[in-house]
């Protein structure tokens, strides 16, 4: 199984399709997510079709923000199993493989809000338990040399990052 995980900043522009287009046909992925897409579920059936794709599950844009959709081709069996405007978790089984779960994850973009994702991942892991995958923007470092590029995260935004992280391996749900 192959899966593309992108923050496109849009898919309104020329440029945006393009590269995924171009991605897809490099990179043959049996899944999308795509975060930040800035359009609603119609253009993205539009565009489902134009790459390739035979199903689609879109959480449409709040104003001006956001926007999330997960694409599969229909060799695979994808039940939809909880969404947000920052997850879409589905189940998937496909032939030779075991039933396992992907989760399309676009954090909270808001570094006072950054909390936040790491209660939704601790929420969801307590829900099932099967394989998991979490793919795509985090919005989220717990160390400086996890970024590339950029402005510098704060120190204040570090150590909630590290915090989140530590609370979850050592088990404490606080």
């Amino acid at each position: 199984m192959s899966t593309l995980s992108w923050n496109c900043h849009g898919l309104g522009t020329p440029w945006a399709l393009q590269f995924l287009k171009e991605s897809i046909l490099q990179k043959i992925p049996d899944f999308v997510f795509l975060s930040e897409i800035l359009c609603k579920r119609d253009r993205v059936e539009k565009i489902k079709s134009l790459i390739g794709f035979d199903g689609a599950f879109t959480v449409d844009t709040q104003g001006h923000r956001g926007g999330i959709t997960f694409l599969w081709r229909n060799q695979c069996e994808v039940e939809l199993f909880s969404y947000s405007t920052n997850h879409i978790d589905v189940l998937i089984e496909t032939k030779g493989w075991n039933k396992y779960r992907l989760t399309g994850l676009y954090g909270e973009p808001d570094r006072m809000k950054m909390k936040d994702t790491w209660e939704l991942i601790r929420k969801l892991h307590s829900q099932m338990s099967v394989p998991w995958v979490i793919l795509g923007d985090m919005n989220n470092i717990t160390r400086q040399e996890e970024k590339r590029g950029g402005r510098p995260y704060g120190r204040l935004s570090l150590y909630l990052g590290e915090r989140a992280r530590f609370r979850e391996v050592d088990g404490d749900q606080t």
